[in-house]
């Protein structure tokens, strides 16, 4: 890939997905296809700062999110410990199993309220797996927020409304 063009592939779709009784849920076949060429085959994993969901990154992005925060912060600053602890301290890798699924821990899955069915919900640079609805409560959140930006930021409505 040419230099400065980054990622030319990121986490786009909804997709639900049923996780059996053990924690194992596969992994959308479009995120997959993102991390295939990365050396971990698997993902990072964490409870999400600011939702009831779970984030997941490629190892790259998770090591460009590390990099961000020791280029924006001093050494060995307060600001960075806690951006650094908030990013590992309750980190996983989560390889993938033959057939594309990963494990969820217990906490996690405990963290996020998760059932049998969760939705996986690509925001570009990572995905984060949901409790069903609480997922489409917060794509319909975004929805409104967006519209709300595009109001203050002076951008007419496409035809369709959106």
């Amino acid at each position: 890939m040419p230099e400065g063009l980054g990622r030319q592939m990121s986490y786009a779709g909804t997709f639900p997905i049923k996780m059996d009784r053990k924690g194992r849920v596969s992994v959308p076949a479009e995120f997959r296809e993102v991390i295939k060429p990365m050396a971990f085959q698997g993902l990072r994993a964490t409870p999400s700062l600011n939702h009831a969901a779970i984030d997941c990154l490629d190892h790259d992005t998770f090591e460009k999110q590390k990099q961000d925060i020791e280029r924006q912060t001093p050494a060995f600053s307060v600001e960075r410990e806690t951006m650094m602890a908030a990013l590992h301290a309750d980190s996983r890798r989560l390889g993938f199993d033959p057939e594309g699924r990963i494990l969820l821990p217990d906490d996690f899955i405990a963290f996020a309220g998760l059932g049998d069915r969760v939705v996986f919900i690509g925001v570009g640079e990572l995905f984060q797996i949901w409790e069903p609805e609480a997922g489409r409560a917060y794509v319909a959140d975004m929805r409104r927020k967006w519209q709300e930006l595009r109001a203050r930021l002076g951008a007419r409505p496409r035809e369709g409304g959106t």
